[in-house]
């Protein structure tokens, strides 16, 4: 199961940005420590991995 999560990670998902609110196309990014997520383009903003979850999941 750790693989299909580590593919998750990988892959390039499009997200909403919560604070431009402009969609854009990422693959996660690892940050300091546990922290991973998505660097918006745009704005600059570094979107947590768990928030992009719930996008998905409505």
């Amino acid at each position: 199961m750790a693989d299909t999560e580590k593919t998750r990670e990988t892959r390039e998902i499009t997200v909403d940005c919560p604070h431009c609110h402009k969609p854009f196309d990422a693959s996660a990014v690892q940050g300091k420590g546990r922290i991973r997520g998505f660097k918006c383009p745009h704005c600059r903003l570094f979107v947590p991995y768990d928030r992009v979850a719930e996008q998905t999941a409505r």
